[in-house]
């Protein structure tokens, strides 16, 4: 399997670095490393997340542990694609629970 960011989760990314080690270095880098190391997760362990809907189609979401943040991905064949990567610190999440 393959793991691939969307633009849209990139740039997440680099916004929560970018808050984050205006804080603490240290700690935004450890946070973003958490974050990365899950997604690395995904691609043994594909469908671990929680089924939801997010922008009229089926995705999952998987919440980092140990942090606020939450990985919206699919799973397409061979690749895992991260969506979005969600905060908790934002309004509420972009997604409604699978039926």
């Amino acid at each position: 399997m393959i793991l691939i960011w969307s633009p849209e989760a990139f740039a997440d990314l680099r916004r929560e670095r970018d808050y984050l080690t205006n804080a603490s270095e240290t700690a935004g880098r450890n946070q973003i490393t958490r974050i990365r190391r899950a997604a690395r997760a995904l691609l043994t362990f594909p469908q671990m997340g929680t089924r939801v809907a997010f922008q009229d189609q089926t995705a999952f979401v998987f919440v980092v542990r140990g942090t606020q943040y939450l990985l919206i991905y699919d799973v397409d064949g061979e690749a895992v694609r991260i969506r979005r990567v969600w905060s908790g610190r934002r309004s509420r999440p972009p997604f409604e629970r699978a039926p």
